[in-house]
């Protein structure tokens, strides 16, 4: 599959972001009935038996070279325990706001190691698109410490280390997507990350409680909307414009997790989270728009 234009790139990258936003309270509601390693495990069977169908249908079916199974293995790895597992811990612990504003460091982070260690352009412009959009995340998820909501320092280290395992994945993953599609990078990620989390599954002694119908309609959103679409989405936009620009649409994601909070928890929306918003969609126009253009 040839890489798409850059505004269709723009565009699943976004809807990839609105997706995980939603995941965002999946997640939350998720691990309040069932076990962490046991809703990954399930997200992971889950999702890998519906992309199953897709990938066996397409073109791409090439079986990968033994040189790229190990950074194969570390990108499943990254993204199912890493990144998912990490965030299923730390947000036992610590409320959804504030597992937003760590994941506002993404882009920074990301734009700083592929400056580092990819020796990719760090203009000025997105420098300070990536500094705009952080204070932007934090406008918009910052809220008065409470009494009955402080967080544990071990949620928030988990939620940093899922925020440095998906920079790492994004980082990686390009290489893989210069030789195959972006369904066969996901349908890899989601069975090799599915295999990686059956024996630690196994070993959870957590007792399983009765599962409400939300819960499992939660399980669902994360199987068929956060994992299948968009991966499969963020992957192809990944693709076509490098994962620097791609790593600024992260910042949508507590935006639309405080939208669906609105919508789905009667929450409310102050003057300084609209500011916050305003600034990290300024942000991703900067980091997105083309060097040249005015």
């Amino acid at each position: 599959m040839k890489p798409v234009s850059q505004r269709a790139a723009s565009l699943l990258l976004m809807l990839a972001a609105f997706l995980w936003g939603g995941s965002v309270i999946a997640q939350k509601w998720g691990v309040t009935h069932f076990p962490p390693l046991r809703l990954a495990l399930l997200r992971g069977v889950g999702a890998t038996l519906c992309l199953l169908p897709f990938w066996w249908g397409s073109n791409d079916r090439r079986p990968f070279k033994r040189g790229e199974l190990p950074l194969l293995f570390s990108l499943a790895f990254l993204s199912m325990i890493g990144n998912q597992l990490a965030n299923y811990y730390g947000l036992r612990t610590i409320p959804a706001s504030e597992a937003g504003i760590i994941m506002g460091s993404t882009p920074v982070l990301t734009a700083l190691l592929s400056a580092l260690f990819f020796r990719e352009p760090l203009t000025r412009r997105r420098t300070a698109g990536c500094l705009l959009s952080f204070i932007g995340i934090v406008l918009v998820v910052a809220r008065p410490p409470q009494a009955q909501a402080v967080a544990s320092w071990r949620g928030d280290l988990f939620v940093c280390l899922g925020v440095l395992s998906w920079v790492s994945y994004t980082l990686l993953a390009r290489s893989i997507l210069k030789e195959h599609s972006s369904l066969a990078l996901t349908m890899a990620t989601f069975s090799i990350g599915t295999m990686l989390i059956v024996p630690l599954a196994i070993w959870e002694t957590a007792p399983l409680q009765s599962v409400p119908p939300s819960a499992w309609g939660a399980l669902t959103y994360l199987i068929l909307f956060a994992s299948v679409i968009a991966f499969f989405a963020w992957n192809i936009g990944l693709q076509a414009v490098g994962p620097t620009r791609a790593s600024i649409f992260s910042n949508l994601i507590p935006v639309t997790a405080l939208v669906l909070g609105v919508v789905l928890l009667s929450e409310t929306i102050s003057i300084k989270q609209l500011a916050g918003m305003g600034l990290i969609l300024v942000s991703v126009w900067m980091v997105n728009r083309r060097e040249g253009e005015s």
